[in-house]
Protein backbone atom coordinates (compact mmCIF):
# COMPACT_ATOMS: atom_id res chain seq x y z
CA UNK A 1 0.00 0.00 0.00
CA UNK A 2 1.44 3.30 -1.08
CA UNK A 3 1.66 6.00 1.24
CA UNK A 4 1.42 9.56 0.61
CA UNK A 5 5.27 10.49 2.24
CA UNK A 6 6.50 13.95 1.54
CA UNK A 7 9.59 14.36 -0.69
CA UNK A 8 12.36 15.88 1.32
CA UNK A 9 15.87 17.32 0.42
CA UNK A 10 17.42 19.19 2.80
CA UNK A 11 20.92 19.38 1.60
CA UNK A 12 20.45 15.98 0.48
CA UNK A 13 19.55 14.90 4.15
CA UNK A 14 16.31 13.02 5.92
CA UNK A 15 15.47 12.56 8.88
CA UNK A 16 11.99 12.41 9.71
CA UNK A 17 9.95 9.38 10.59
CA UNK A 18 8.24 7.30 8.07
CA UNK A 19 4.75 6.03 7.81
CA UNK A 20 5.66 3.75 4.73
CA UNK A 21 5.15 0.18 4.74
CA UNK A 22 7.29 -2.44 5.13
CA UNK A 23 7.46 -5.26 1.97
CA UNK A 24 8.65 -7.86 4.54
CA UNK A 25 7.15 -6.65 7.79
CA UNK A 26 10.91 -5.67 8.95
CA UNK A 27 11.66 -2.08 10.00
CA UNK A 28 11.99 0.32 7.19
CA UNK A 29 15.66 1.69 7.87
CA UNK A 30 15.03 4.73 4.71
CA UNK A 31 12.67 5.06 1.69
CA UNK A 32 12.53 6.76 -1.66
CA UNK A 33 8.78 7.27 -3.72
CA UNK A 34 9.81 6.98 -7.50
CA UNK A 35 6.09 7.75 -8.10
CA UNK A 36 5.85 10.69 -9.67
CA UNK A 37 9.53 11.22 -10.84
CA UNK A 38 10.16 12.09 -13.80
CA UNK A 39 13.65 9.91 -14.39
CA UNK A 40 16.04 12.54 -15.31
CA UNK A 41 16.02 14.61 -12.03
CA UNK A 42 18.94 15.61 -10.80
CA UNK A 43 18.66 12.86 -7.91
CA UNK A 44 15.64 10.64 -6.35
CA UNK A 45 14.93 12.74 -2.94
CA UNK A 46 14.38 10.57 0.54
CA UNK A 47 10.81 10.02 1.35
CA UNK A 48 11.75 9.45 5.22
CA UNK A 49 13.75 7.50 7.96
CA UNK A 50 13.43 6.11 10.96
CA UNK A 51 14.72 6.86 14.11
CA UNK A 52 18.45 7.09 14.25
CA UNK A 53 19.15 6.65 10.71
CA UNK A 54 20.10 9.45 8.48
CA UNK A 55 19.92 8.70 4.51
CA UNK A 56 20.72 10.75 1.47
CA UNK A 57 19.20 10.92 -2.05
CA UNK A 58 20.38 8.48 -4.73
CA UNK A 59 22.46 10.38 -7.14
CA UNK A 60 24.17 9.30 -10.78
CA UNK A 61 27.94 8.64 -11.07
CA UNK A 62 29.99 11.47 -12.78
CA UNK A 63 29.90 9.00 -15.87
CA UNK A 64 26.43 8.59 -16.23
CA UNK A 65 24.02 10.86 -17.90
CA UNK A 66 19.85 11.54 -17.66
CA UNK A 67 17.24 10.16 -19.39
CA UNK A 68 13.68 10.65 -19.10
CA UNK A 69 11.28 7.87 -17.97
CA UNK A 70 8.29 8.50 -15.90
CA UNK A 71 8.39 6.97 -12.19
CA UNK A 72 11.67 6.52 -12.01
CA UNK A 73 15.02 8.00 -11.25
CA UNK A 74 16.38 6.78 -14.86
CA UNK A 75 20.35 7.11 -16.42
CA UNK A 76 22.35 6.14 -19.86
CA UNK A 77 25.58 5.93 -20.78
CA UNK A 78 26.50 3.12 -19.22
CA UNK A 79 30.11 2.17 -20.03
CA UNK A 80 31.22 -1.26 -19.62
CA UNK A 81 35.08 -0.81 -19.92
CA UNK A 82 35.13 0.17 -16.36
CA UNK A 83 33.95 -2.26 -13.14
CA UNK A 84 33.42 -2.05 -9.85
CA UNK A 85 35.45 0.52 -7.83
CA UNK A 86 36.80 1.91 -10.91
CA UNK A 87 33.25 2.51 -12.03
CA UNK A 88 32.22 6.35 -12.98
CA UNK A 89 29.10 4.21 -13.50
CA UNK A 90 26.67 3.60 -10.83
CA UNK A 91 23.54 5.13 -9.01
CA UNK A 92 24.61 5.62 -5.08
CA UNK A 93 23.23 6.03 -1.96
CA UNK A 94 24.86 6.75 1.86
CA UNK A 95 23.06 5.58 5.12
CA UNK A 96 24.57 7.47 8.41
CA UNK A 97 24.07 5.79 11.89
CA UNK A 98 22.93 8.72 14.39
CA UNK A 99 25.61 9.10 17.51
CA UNK A 100 23.28 7.31 19.79
CA UNK A 101 22.01 4.66 17.50
CA UNK A 102 23.63 1.20 15.58
CA UNK A 103 21.92 -0.48 12.56
CA UNK A 104 21.59 -3.21 11.40
CA UNK A 105 20.83 -2.93 7.74
CA UNK A 106 19.25 -6.67 5.80
CA UNK A 107 17.88 -5.83 2.33
CA UNK A 108 17.62 -2.92 0.17
CA UNK A 109 13.85 -4.07 -1.78
CA UNK A 110 14.07 -1.94 -5.18
CA UNK A 111 12.42 -2.01 -8.44
CA UNK A 112 14.91 -1.85 -11.83
CA UNK A 113 14.31 -1.55 -16.00
CA UNK A 114 16.95 -1.95 -18.41
CA UNK A 115 16.46 -0.88 -22.11
CA UNK A 116 17.43 -3.60 -24.27
CA UNK A 117 20.49 -2.22 -24.91
CA UNK A 118 21.03 -1.19 -21.07
CA UNK A 119 23.02 -3.06 -18.36
CA UNK A 120 22.16 -6.90 -17.84
CA UNK A 121 23.66 -7.61 -14.63
CA UNK A 122 24.41 -5.39 -11.69
CA UNK A 123 25.51 -5.69 -8.23
CA UNK A 124 25.02 -3.66 -4.49
CA UNK A 125 28.54 -2.36 -3.54
CA UNK A 126 29.39 -0.74 -0.56
CA UNK A 127 32.26 1.41 0.83
CA UNK A 128 32.84 -1.14 3.42
CA UNK A 129 35.28 -2.70 0.76
CA UNK A 130 36.04 -0.35 -1.47
CA UNK A 131 33.52 -1.28 -3.35
CA UNK A 132 35.42 -4.41 -4.67
CA UNK A 133 32.93 -7.49 -3.92
CA UNK A 134 29.02 -7.32 -4.46
CA UNK A 135 26.93 -7.99 -1.68
CA UNK A 136 24.06 -9.24 -3.94
CA UNK A 137 23.44 -9.11 -7.48
CA UNK A 138 20.53 -9.35 -9.77
CA UNK A 139 20.21 -9.38 -13.66
CA UNK A 140 17.61 -7.87 -16.47
CA UNK A 141 16.09 -9.48 -18.93
CA UNK A 142 15.22 -7.39 -21.98
CA UNK A 143 12.88 -4.52 -21.13
CA UNK A 144 11.39 -6.29 -17.95
CA UNK A 145 10.98 -4.73 -14.75
CA UNK A 146 12.84 -6.67 -11.84
CA UNK A 147 11.71 -6.81 -8.45
CA UNK A 148 15.09 -7.45 -6.11
CA UNK A 149 15.46 -7.90 -2.28
CA UNK A 150 18.83 -7.23 -2.51
CA UNK A 151 20.74 -9.17 0.65
CA UNK A 152 22.98 -6.35 2.51
CA UNK A 153 23.48 -7.77 5.75
CA UNK A 154 25.83 -5.11 7.33
CA UNK A 155 25.95 -3.15 10.67
CA UNK A 156 26.70 0.58 10.25
CA UNK A 157 28.15 1.56 13.98
CA UNK A 158 26.78 4.89 15.75
CA UNK A 159 28.70 8.10 14.09
CA UNK A 160 29.45 6.19 11.00
CA UNK A 161 28.64 5.70 7.26
CA UNK A 162 28.13 3.24 4.66
CA UNK A 163 27.64 4.27 0.76
CA UNK A 164 26.22 1.99 -1.63
CA UNK A 165 26.06 1.68 -5.14
CA UNK A 166 24.60 -0.31 -8.08
CA UNK A 167 27.46 -1.13 -10.21
CA UNK A 168 27.22 -2.72 -13.76
CA UNK A 169 28.85 -6.27 -13.67
CA UNK A 170 30.43 -7.47 -17.07
CA UNK A 171 28.96 -5.73 -20.39
CA UNK A 172 26.57 -7.80 -21.42
CA UNK A 173 23.05 -5.65 -22.81
CA UNK A 174 20.10 -7.10 -21.33
CA UNK A 175 18.22 -8.42 -24.62
CA UNK A 176 21.56 -10.48 -24.44
CA UNK A 177 22.64 -9.58 -28.48
CA UNK A 178 26.16 -8.09 -27.57
CA UNK A 179 27.43 -4.94 -25.24
CA UNK A 180 26.17 -2.36 -23.09
CA UNK A 181 25.34 0.56 -25.26
CA UNK A 182 26.06 4.14 -24.01
CA UNK A 183 22.69 4.92 -25.68
CA UNK A 184 21.21 1.96 -23.37
CA UNK A 185 19.45 3.01 -20.27
CA UNK A 186 18.68 1.63 -16.83
CA UNK A 187 16.37 3.46 -14.12
CA UNK A 188 15.09 2.60 -10.72
CA UNK A 189 11.63 2.28 -9.42
CA UNK A 190 9.47 1.27 -6.86
CA UNK A 191 9.36 -2.48 -5.70
CA UNK A 192 6.17 -4.27 -6.51
CA UNK A 193 4.77 -6.93 -4.54
CA UNK A 194 1.06 -8.93 -4.94
CA UNK A 195 0.27 -6.15 -7.01
CA UNK A 196 1.06 -3.52 -4.11
CA UNK A 197 3.68 -0.57 -5.15
CA UNK A 198 6.13 0.10 -2.08
CA UNK A 199 8.67 2.59 -1.67
CA UNK A 200 12.73 1.74 -2.81
CA UNK A 201 13.41 0.84 1.35
CA UNK A 202 16.15 -0.16 3.48
CA UNK A 203 15.21 -2.98 5.72
CA UNK A 204 16.90 -3.72 8.58
CA UNK A 205 16.77 -2.89 13.02
CA UNK A 206 17.60 0.57 14.48
CA UNK A 207 18.68 0.04 17.68
CA UNK A 208 19.71 2.35 20.44
CA UNK A 209 22.81 2.47 22.54
CA UNK A 210 22.18 2.62 26.25
CA UNK A 211 24.15 6.06 27.39
CA UNK A 212 26.48 5.07 30.78
CA UNK A 213 24.51 7.14 32.56
CA UNK A 214 21.58 5.05 31.78
CA UNK A 215 22.99 1.45 32.17
CA UNK A 216 24.39 3.54 35.89
CA UNK A 217 21.13 4.26 36.60
CA UNK A 218 19.62 0.87 35.25
CA UNK A 219 21.97 -0.74 37.62
CA UNK A 220 20.75 0.99 40.84
CA UNK A 221 17.54 0.51 39.79
CA UNK A 222 18.16 -2.98 39.64
CA UNK A 223 20.29 -2.98 42.87
CA UNK A 224 16.89 -1.36 44.84
CA UNK A 225 14.88 -4.07 43.33
CA UNK A 226 17.09 -6.76 44.67
CA UNK A 227 17.28 -5.20 47.99
CA UNK A 228 13.49 -5.18 48.06
CA UNK A 229 12.94 -8.75 47.52
CA UNK A 230 15.35 -9.99 49.89
CA UNK A 231 13.52 -7.41 52.59
CA UNK A 232 9.99 -8.41 51.19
Amino acid sequence: MKTAAALVALAGVAAIATAQASVSGSTVLANWDTFGNSGNSADLPVSGTATGVIATVWTRGPGLGTSSAGNSFSSNNWDESQQGAASEDYFSVTLTADALYDLDVDTLYIGTRSSNTGPANLGIFSSVDGFSTALDTFFQSGTSFTNSGLNIDLTIAAGDSVEFRIIEIGNDQADGSGSTAGTGTFRLTDYVAGGTFFDIQFEGASTLIPTPGAVALAGVAGLAAARRRRNG
